[in-house]
């Protein structure tokens, strides 16, 4: 009967129900008792309230003490555990990470909340329910598992999640990989621009390189990379002194690979660097290495290496792949191919060579090897274009560690300066201590004390009137003073003191000795300016 007071409630604006005046049905609110216009009616809203034209919200009084849950949203919603395996697995390996704050807070009910799953669209990540509106709409967010622990737990350090992640992808996703080896020019395109398997947690080293971030990944045609190409530069590796050995899983997805010198007058393969999409790739790899008797990836060395020598058409330049290792220099050498004609001679054919002073540059990433190549002005290395540095002061191309040799950081200027351009220039710290700053020469805001023969910052130095010159703060506080008289500083060989128990300059004693009429200072047997009046006339007893 009261169906026309429905009207009398508000669109839009949010209505405060009391707890007793909400209906609960199953342990979920289904409707309330709301009171307008003192006739009080009840709304039922059912289990969907939106697709009623509802919003239906929990307000929560009070502050859960738990700072992580309090953030998430309505931390009394039900409990749900829809990966119990990885719930447990998280509850056991957060639990044996040390850290005081976890042991008091609620972990299992930020699990409950949170509900972490392994995500079936991407392999090797979690799920979570970022907060309780995604919780409430159901919406499981796929994160990779080091964010989303951090999200559970932010009270994780760095390696304590670093450490967790392994452990997870150990536990949850362990891929299926073939080890598989060629020195055919085709496997090496296969291979460099194959299907990959997803990225996951990998710990990049020296050895270790992404797979993802390769250089050489694109087709490099149909302008999929900087150049398109008759074909991919890898393919020159195919020359018969290298191997590409490669993980891949059951569909044929490329999960790692290394390119391998096979043909190293040692005997010892020499490998390049070792790129993976999982560590688990990385370390298959590296184990693969070990067992043909491989050298160090640090000890390795392609010079006297064979490439393929094949020209570009259009640009008529040498194709080829960025080298990893040094030297990145190689030459066109006609050498024997390894078979004879009809008549028993060998055959010859061009190669390019790698070799340290090589006339093309093997730095490139667009897929072809230049001439002009980028040489260090001091060690004469070839250097790649991204990694040469320019000096405006020697108007010559360096290396990077040439260049830091010869140059320096200035800290006031942010840039880069020739050794010859620098000066230290002076500085208190709030502690009194004396440091530096690495300066160069033609910044401003310096002066030069020429006592200590230093250069001091100008906002701390100090003239010296008398002198005509300017002193840093620990030559003031050892060897000047402030005259009481007229604020100006003086070296202490010319403090004194007056009656007044003031500290003055003999300069300003004399001075005033030499215009005043009224009275003059003068020394007595204590070191200290008496004041002396004259008597203003002859007869004055």
């Amino acid at each position: 009967e009261n169906v026309e007071h429905l009207a009398l409630i508000p669109d839009y604006k949010p209505i405060s129900i009391p707890d007793d005046d909400m209906i609960i049905e199953f342990n979920t609110p289904t409707g309330a008792f709301i009171k307008l216009e003192n006739v009080r009616f009840r709304v039922s809203f059912g289990h969907d309230p939106q697709s009623n034209g509802f919003v239906v919200k929990r307000i929560l009084d009070s502050e859960h003490s738990d700072p992580v849950l309090q953030a998430w949203g309505d931390w009394t919603l039900p409990a749900r555990h829809p990966d119990n395996a990885l719930r447990q697995w998280l509850l056991d390996n957060i639990g044996y990470v040390h850290n005081p704050t976890l042991e008091t807070n609620s972990l299992p009910h930020r699990l409950s909340l949170f509900a972490p799953i392994r995500s079936k669209r991407r392999h090797g990540y979690i799920s979570i329910y970022q907060n309780s509106d995604k919780y409430i709409a159901d919406l499981h967010t796929p994160m990779k598992p080091g964010k989303a622990m951090s999200t559970i737990a932010p009270e994780l350090d760095n390696k304590a999640v670093d450490m967790l992640v392994t452990r997870f992808l150990d536990a949850f996703a362990h891929r299926e990989y073939t080890v598989k080896t060629s020195s055919k020019h085709d496997d090496f395109r296969k291979v460099y621009t194959g299907k990959m398997v997803g990225t996951q947690n990998i710990n990049t080293t020296g050895t270790y390189k992404s797979l993802a971030a390769s250089c050489m990944r694109y087709t490099f045609d149909d302008n999929d990379g900087p150049m398109n190409l008759p074909i991919h530069p890898t393919e020159v590796y195919g020359s018969g002194d290298f191997n590409i050995i490669w993980v891949e899983d059951a569909r044929g997805f490329i999960g790692g690979r290394v390119v391998v010198y096979m043909k190293h007058e040692s005997g010892k393969p020499q490998p390049s660097y070792i790129y993976g999409a999982c560590q688990q790739a990385l370390d298959m790899l590296k184990d693969h290495l070990d067992s043909i008797d491989a050298c160090d990836i640090y000890d390795s060395d392609w010079t006297g290496a064979k490439l393929s020598a094949v020209k570009d058409y259009d640009t008529q330049a040498y194709i080829g792949p960025y080298l990893d290792l040094e030297p990145r220099a190689l030459d066109v050498c006609r050498l024997p191919d390894g078979t004879k004609d009809s008549q028993g001679n060998t055959n010859t054919k061009e190669y390019l060579v790698i070799g340290c002073g090589g006339e093309l540059d093997g730095n490139g990433y667009c897929g072809v090897y230049s001439d002009e190549t980028n040489r260090c002005y001091n060690c004469e290395e070839n250097v790649h274009e991204d990694d040469t540095r320019y000096s405006e002061y020697t108007g010559e191309t360096y290396c990077d560690c040439c260049f830091q040799d010869d140059h320096f950081y200035c800290d006031w200027s942010d840039e880069y300066y020739h050794d010859d351009q620098h000066i230290c220039v002076w500085y208190t710290t709030s502690e009194g201590a004396k440091r530096y700053h690495d300066v160069a020469e033609c910044c401003d805001g310096y002066t030069f004390c020429e006592r200590e023969g230093e250069y001091w910052d100008s906002d701390e130095v100090i003239h010296v009137e008398s002198e005509g010159s300017y002193i840093s703060p620990p030559m003031f506080e050892e060897n000047y003073f402030v005259s009481d008289w007229d604020g100006e500083v003086y070296h202490n060989t010319q403090m004194v003191s007056t009656i007044e128990d003031d500290t003055v300059s003999e300069d300003e004693i004399d001075y005033h000795n030499n215009t005043s009429n009224e009275y003059k200072y003068v020394r007595n047997d204590f070191g200290i300016y008496m004041k002396s009046y004259e008597k203003e006339n002859n007869n004055e007893k």
